[in-house]
């Protein structure tokens, strides 16, 4: 019996999980931060889990197959490694794909935020106004506010206390 399995009925199920999340979190710090409440959603959740378990099942089984080269034939061998493999990097592929699709909820949450907070100041946003609004740095907004002027959607001007203003002409009051 494997000893993952072995622990697992040794020690509870539930207890299980909860030194496998302390271990992710230990390992990959990054995933389990939250730096805000929008992160990952539980879809995202589940999509991380999944690909991390195939993942380093699939890593350990690649191991697993060069560690055992003696007892199997090669054409044996070159297949279990291959399938392992594949199970690897799709394991992988999931971690990446729930990352990137958290980066893009957030990404399309913080438009709408900035088009919000535009939209309360008559069409016109600071860097500082929408990194205070949106809980964010002024560097992010900054950031933010350029992409959204050079997709066309803002221009700059300057006020006449030299504040560089954004403004969202779809959104101007006259």
């Amino acid at each position: 019996m494997p000893k993952i399995t072995l622990l697992a009925t040794k020690i509870g199920f539930d207890k299980f999980l909860n030194f496998l999340f302390a271990k992710i979190k230990f390992y990959f710090p990054s995933l389990t931060t939250k730096k805000n409440k929008k992160d990952m959603n539980i879809g995202e959740l589940i999509k991380l889990a999944i690909g991390v378990v195939i993942g380093v099942f699939g890593l350990f089984a690649m191991l697993g197959t060069i560690i055992n080269t003696e007892k199997d034939t090669i054409s044996t061998t070159i297949g279990l490694f291959i399938f392992s493999g594949i199970m690897a990097g799709g394991g992988f592929w999931l971690v990446r794909s729930a990352m990137l699709s958290s980066k893009k909820r957030k990404d399309n949450s913080l438009e709408n935020t900035v088009l919000r907070v535009a939209a309360l100041n008559q069409g016109r946003l600071t860097v500082a106004q929408l990194a205070l609004h949106a809980n964010i740095t002024t560097q992010a907004a900054e950031n933010m506010l350029n992409t959204m002027q050079e997709r066309g959607f803002a221009h700059i001007s300057v006020s006449e206390e030299g504040a560089i203003i954004y403004e969202f002409t779809g959104l101007l009051k006259s």
